[in-house]
């Protein structure tokens, strides 16, 4: 099964709110940008775009492990949803010991 034309974009979207997430973001302003950037890819509404704890799908306020980056967004009559667990900022990335 071939993925829907959007879900390209949808996903990088995503992927670039998560990877910029992190301790001193601030996930309203990387919602608003990731709401931009689907506007910009030709979604023609987006119903949310979205961090939230992937526990408790409680809003986040500011950056903590644990958090999914949510959104839902409409090509013509097709709506599009998708998520991606937040990166993990390089300070807390397992590194090998050696």
């Amino acid at each position: 099964m071939d993925a829907a034309p959007g879900a390209p974009p949808l996903h990088a979207a995503l992927r670039a709110a998560a990877e910029r997430l992190g301790p001193g973001s601030e996930p309203a302003a990387l919602c608003r940008q990731g709401e931009r950037a689907l506007r910009a890819a030709g979604f023609d509404r987006v119903d949310y775009f979205e961090i939230r704890d992937s526990e408790t799908l409680a809003p986040a306020a500011r950056w903590r492990p644990g958090l999914r980056v949510l959104a839902a967004a409409w090509l013509g009559s097709t709506r599009l949803i998708d998520n991606v667990p937040a990166a993990r900022p390089a300070s807390q990335i397992d590194r090998p010991k050696g």
